[in-house]
């Protein structure tokens, strides 16, 4: 399942040899910029939104079904759920989001140390990662008791009279509490030990001159990266210096003003090592099985002047996904291995 900036959840569907379908489903929020979508087998999907709302169903390509909750928090950008808790990030705090309990809001580290928006992964056994966009990693086995550690990666911040630019973290994945990949665009950060200091997170060169922008482990075995054209895959991830396989991604045409061929890759989500889905900011889909085979591409069909600008993806290892876009939009499908 994905999510765009206009309230609109996609459903994804992977056919043989990895193409991608997604149907969109109106969820009625309006002009709601909808950030972050996760999906589990059990339960469904949740997304949340810039107003600090969830919203969740037990069947999404249905949009009757989505139950809207208001949860006090001032604004959404990602979340990542587990069977326990969904933990959603809000730029300067985070909310952990259960069924049936009342959200609570954490601020997980000093102000000059946390800033988001923030990308968020929970791995089942209970570690959740939380990088925000000044370099910082955040780590808690126990994030409903509000308890966090805070590591520093990237260089220090360059500095000018006005505004300092900082190296960003644009995603993170954990397949287990033992293994966690972070990208900053230009440098790829693997740790075998989440808790451990800086030190304990390993800096390599992304494999591809035009960098890295997002990232997904279905496994310790594998990592799948996403730069602009191009997919990486690596099997040895927890490798101080991993080696990175290169398959292009297919070519699109042009849609109108709008071009992509993920130019602007803003989500990737891969439920096992022969299934991934990648969307852009510009209304595409990516689809296709990291362990070999080709790669297919889907322009969204939607309604209005500019496509769906695709926010998050999320893909559970049954077949199903789901994106939002930042109009209220989710895209929602299923997927057949190739």
């Amino acid at each position: 399942m994905a999510v765009d900036a206009n309230d609109q959840v996609l459903t994804i569907s992977v056919p043989a040899h990895g193409a991608a379908r997604l149907e969109a489903v109106n969820l009625g929020q309006g002009n709601t910029v909808l950030g972050g979508v996760s999906c589990l087998p059990s339960s469904g999907c949740t997304a949340v939104d810039d107003g600090g709302r969830e919203l969740s169903s037990t069947t999404p390509s249905n949009p009757q079904s989505w139950v809207l909750r208001h949860t006090g928090a001032a604004s959404f950008n990602k979340l990542s759920c587990t069977p326990a808790l969904c933990l959603a990030d809000g730029g300067s705090s985070v909310t952990v989001l259960r069924s049936g309990v009342a959200p609570r809001s954490f601020v997980i580290g000093p102000a000059d140390v946390y800033q988001g928006p923030g990308q968020v992964s929970c791995t089942n056994a209970g570690l959740c990662i939380v990088a925000d966009s000044e370099g910082g990693v955040h780590v808690s086995t126990n994030p409903a008791a509000g308890s966090w550690q805070t590591t520093l990666l990237g260089d220090a911040p360059q500095c000018e009279k006005v505004a300092c630019s900082y190296d960003g973290i644009s995603s993170v994945s954990c397949a287990t509490p033992e293994l966690c990949l972070a990208t900053d665009g230009h440098s790829v950060w693997t740790t075998t030990n989440p808790w451990g200091e800086v030190a304990a997170w390993q800096r390599s060169p992304a494999p591809d001159a035009a960098g890295i922008e997002v990232i997904s482990c279905p496994s310790v075995r594998m990592c799948v990266g996403i730069s602009p054209g191009a997919a990486f895959v690596t099997r040895d991830p927890a490798d101080k210096a991993p080696q990175w396989n290169k398959t292009p991604l297919p070519a699109v045409p042009s849609a109108g003003a709008w071009q992509s061929d993920l130019e602007r890759p803003s989500g990737l989500s891969c439920p096992t090592e022969q299934a991934c889905v990648a969307i852009d900011s510009l209304g595409y889909s990516f689809a296709g099985n990291p362990s070999g085979g080709p790669w297919t591409a889907q322009k969204l069909d939607y309604a209005g002047n500019s496509p769906p600008s695709l926010t998050g993806v999320s893909c559970e290892p049954t077949g199903a996904c789901a994106a939002v876009d930042g109009e209220g939009r989710a895209f929602v499908g299923t997927f057949t291995n190739p």
